[in-house]
């Protein structure tokens, strides 16, 4: 519940409304020279050309985060062990992105994962939804037509038992954001909006850990009904209500948990013409 009071301007008697690697040259010193010094042999400018082609042939080495450099000036037999080293270095260093790209493959695959399935082990298991409620700003409280528009963040927390990986097996990746529209969602929704809209504004990406552990903060601009008294305008205080809950599932499918009895305020934008009495949260 939200406890407003308008604020009130005592000189106008009013309200006031207020990788691919970058192969550039640089990056690879090479020596065009094409001649012998003391038996070493300097390899032509082909043959480096060909050294980076090769090198970018050996898929997306795009975890490469410093400047490596290579000293072609080696006898021929040595020339090819030379640089096979150099792109051994540049595949080690793309370990943890190709691991990314494998571990997400896995995870989502359509083989062993169904983002329309609860994620509840038995059918008579419950999933815990855990709900923080962030007021980002008050937008305006519309007295003729009874409507609250409010900036809101509504925090989710939730355990999938699906989406659990061991870290050693891909390079200690133990966190992963997905797209939240690619996994099962506990669709929660205004249900006294005033103009239609149920669901969030945008459907941002979910926080993933290792253990199945998962955290959506999707914004949304919601539009609430709200009984507005105006008999002691403009001293009027008025309580408005944000009702959420899941669309489809019922209490015997869904267990939805408050993680505190007070709305967060620490991301609010204050309003020109009202002030934040109290933010209330109650589960029903």
């Amino acid at each position: 519940m939200c406890s407003l009071i308008r604020r009130w301007d005592a000189d106008t008697c009013g309200s006031t409304l207020g990788c691919g690697v970058d192969w550039a040259q640089d990056r690879t010193q090479q020596t065009a020279e094409e001649q012998t010094h003391g038996g070493r042999e300097t390899l032509s400018t082909q043959g480096a050309r060909r050294a980076a082609c090769l090198s970018a042939e050996h898929g997306q080495l795009c975890g490469v985060s410093r400047t490596t450099s290579l000293d072609l000036r080696y006898r021929e037999h040595d020339a090819d062990y030379s640089i096979l080293a150099y792109f051994f270095s540049l595949i080690y260093y793309n370990c943890a992105a190709d691991s990314e790209e494998r571990l997400m493959n896995w995870l989502l695959g359509k083989d062993r994962y169904n983002p329309l399935i609860r994620p509840a082990v038995n059918r008579t298991e419950r999933v815990t939804v855990k709900l923080q409620v962030s007021l980002a700003q008050l937008i305006s409280v519309n007295e003729r037509e009874q409507i609250m528009t409010t900036n809101v963040w509504l925090t989710q927390h939730w355990v999938d038992y699906r989406l659990v990986w061991d870290p050693s097996k891909y390079e200690g990746i133990d966190k992963l954001r997905i797209p939240s529209r690619h996994i099962w969602l506990p669709d929660i929704v205004l249900y006294n909006n005033a103009d239609g809209t149920y669901e969030v504004t945008v459907f941002t990406n979910v926080i993933v850990l290792y253990n199945g552990s998962i955290n959506w903060l999707p914004p949304a601009i919601y539009k609430s009904a709200c009984k507005i008294e105006v008999k002691h305008f403009p001293f009027d205080q008025q309580n408005c209500t944000l009702k959420f809950r899941s669309w489809t599932y019922d209490h015997t499918e869904l267990d939805l948990l408050l993680k505190s009895e007070v709305a967060s305020m620490d991301d609010f934008t204050p309003s020109g013409e009202w002030d934040i009495l109290a933010l209330l949260a109650d589960g029903l």
